[in-house]
């Protein structure tokens, strides 16, 4: 049985966990880490009460109870697929990576000032500021100009990105979009229909807005869920609450708990082949997306798949252990599931290839608290600081070169060739593909006192605890040109890189 308990910034933004009562409070916080990007300095109870790590979490949390947070005085790096950028504390930006992909930003180094948030895709990096103005840098046709709408880039709330454009959120309700127009930069189709809204979310080539009185618009490539209208009618009888996306489809849950779906249909567009295993369990509990598929975790735990069957959408082959589930993982360029159930073990389908099956490790797959994954390879973490791996084994799927000082990890980190994890003592493993970050040899002197890896889609950045940042893998995707500010101690120059808790968390 699980507990669910809101963690919250300063700045008001909140995150919702699921969690074993039975689990020490160190693990809701490292949990709570991972899913913001950093770690935690501590968990502190509204009134004030620090939350000892060693204490069980029943001792002081129940369902529904809310902690706030401060994140550790460390850099904060968003990452895309090519390049890195910080933000520091002061607003103003620093990255660095492929130059045409976001990782050079000094032709508008001096309006980089100010800085609210950061959103980034595989090509661009978006700016929002402190007065709601936007400033965009990288692949120019596909998002990192925004000249053609800078007049309309104003009171701006946040920013959403596809793969190839953005959209811009304005307090009004009102959205702005820029990029690749058959890929979702142009909504001037919709644009009249772009009222009211309140989020906006995107797969690899469309958006879905959700409007505050629950309806949904969309826009960008009609056969990835750009074009809704097949699903006109039962959107507009019913009150959309919530979306959900895969690189090709999106999903809408709606007030009375339905599914409904739209985009490529073997993909994930069509839902009508869980009708019947799903009647009477929904709402879902969670909405788990793969590269072409979904998975939705049930009220009594179970599970029940859609999409193309041989990267996820078909689970039958384990739907007999697919019960108890606490959480189901992907990512967007996985081609595969991994379920963990209430006891620590782990279910695994998809492309048997690229982590869909785990049969060679299900017995080291015990007590598992967290699993990571990039595309095609999988580290589990367990409770005991241990890490299982399985998948491609030239991308990171095979750990056995460097099982032995996988112990006390606290922290797992993929891109698309390896991994990188970060242990108790502030220490760094890698392996994986050697060039794409597999192997850190060259920097391992400086990979002390890490408290937090980043990764783009061939590199990795951590962030250690005096400021400083040590990077390593492709030159071209992040693995060197980290600015001189961040290489030495990061208040040096008069700049400072430690995050401030009063910022937003990037979208």
């Amino acid at each position: 049985m699980t507990i669910r308990v809101s963690v919250g910034l300063l700045s008001g933004e909140k995150l919702d966990l699921e969690v074993d009562p039975q689990e020490a409070v160190r693990v809701l916080q490292l949990q709570a880490g991972t899913a913001l990007g950093g770690r935690l300095q501590a968990l502190v109870t509204p009134e004030g009460k620090v939350l000892p790590p060693h204490s069980k979490v029943y001792e002081s949390l129940r369902d529904g109870d809310t902690v706030m947070t401060i994140l550790s005085r460390v850099p904060r790096l968003h990452a895309g697929c090519a390049a890195f950028a910080v933000v520091s504390q002061y607003g103003e930006v620093l990255a660095w990576g492929h130059p045409q992909r976001g990782g050079d930003c000094s032709a508008i180094q001096d309006d980089l000032v100010g800085i609210l948030q950061l959103s980034t895709h595989s090509f661009a990096f978006a700016a929002l500021r402190r007065d709601g103005s936007v400033i965009t840098w990288g692949n120019a046709g596909r998002g990192g100009d925004s000249s053609p709408v800078k007049g309309d880039l104003h009171s701006v709330d946040h920013i959403c990105a596809s793969a190839h454009a953005f959209a811009a959120v304005r307090q009004d309700g009102t959205v702005i979009t820029w990029g690749h127009p058959q890929m979702g930069g142009d909504s001037s189709s919709v644009r009249e229909q772009l009222v009211g809204v309140k989020e906006v979310w995107a797969n690899s080539h469309a958006f879905a807005a959700l409007r505050r009185d629950g309806r949904v618009v969309t826009w960008g490539h009609p056969e990835h869920g750009g074009d809704s209208s097949a699903r006109a009618c039962e959107l507009e009888r019913n009150v959309v609450t919530r979306l959900h996306s895969n690189q090709f489809a999106f999903v809408a849950e709606t007030l009375e708990g339905q599914l409904l779906a739209w985009g490529c249909p073997h993909r994930g567009g069509d839902v009508s082949s869980i009708a019947s295993s799903a009647a009477g369990l929904l709402p879902a509990q969670e909405i788990s997306s793969s590269a072409s598929a979904f998975a939705a975790r049930l009220r009594d735990g179970s599970v029940v798949t859609w999409g193309d069957p041989a990267f996820g959408g078909d689970s039958s082959s384990v739907r007999e252990s697919l019960t108890r589930v606490r959480r189901i993982y992907s990512s967007r360029r996985a081609l595969a599931f991994a379920a963990v159930r209430d006891d620590g073990s782990v279910v695994t389908w998809g492309h048997p290839d690229m982590g869909g099956n785990s049969t060679d490790v299900q017995h080291d797959l015990t007590d598992v608290l967290s699993i990571e994954v990039y595309s095609f390879a999988w580290a589990a973490l367990r409770r005991d600081g241990r890490v299982v791996t399985w998948g491609e084994p030239q991308k990171g799927g095979d750990s056995s070169m460097v099982q032995d000082q996988l112990r006390d990890v606290e922290q797992v980190c993929a891109n698309a060739y390896a991994f990188a994890a970060v242990r108790r003592d502030g220490t760094v493993v890698t392996w994986g593909q050697a060039m794409r970050g597999g192997d850190s040899s060259h920097v391992q002197h400086q990979l002390t006192d890490v408290e937090f890896v980043y990764a783009t889609a061939a590199a990795f950045a951590a962030a250690r605890a005096d400021g400083s940042v040590v990077t390593w893998g492709d030159a071209s995707r992040g693995g060197e040109g980290c600015p001189a500010e961040l290489r030495r101690r990061a208040t040096a120059g008069g700049m400072s890189f430690y995050p401030d808790p009063r910022q937003r968390l990037p979208v």
